[in-house]
């Protein structure tokens, strides 16, 4: 397998958990968030939500900036969100599927 392959994989590895997908999602639109924010948004504890920004942080999607006591992170480049953009179509395309087997399924 290639590099760039290799590369590909760890990239889309570290956004395919709904937690990390959430917490980009509270990233957009801020220059940057605190862990403490993150934690009001999410209701889950502070660990749990440092483990998930390790993953994005060591897949270069986030950075993080302490200052004082608090850790602020961004996205690297708001260019991730193109790539979470691109799946709506096809979710959207996955939803209508299956609204139309549930309607034929129905009408049985």
């Amino acid at each position: 397998m290639g590099l760039i392959h290799q590369m590909h994989a760890d990239y889309l590895k570290a956004l395919a958990h709904p937690t990390r997908l959430k917490i980009l999602d509270l990233l957009r639109g801020h220059d940057e968030l605190c862990v403490c924010n993150l934690i009001d948004n999410l209701e889950l504890d502070q660990s749990n939500i440092s483990q998930h920004l390790r993953v994005l942080k060591k897949a270069g999607i986030v950075s993080s900036n302490k200052v004082g006591l608090k850790v602020f992170y961004k996205p690297v480049t708001q260019d991730v969100y193109d790539l979470i953009d691109l799946l709506n179509p096809l979710i959207a395309h996955q939803l209508q599927t299956l609204s139309n087997i549930l309607e034929s399924e129905a009408k049985v």
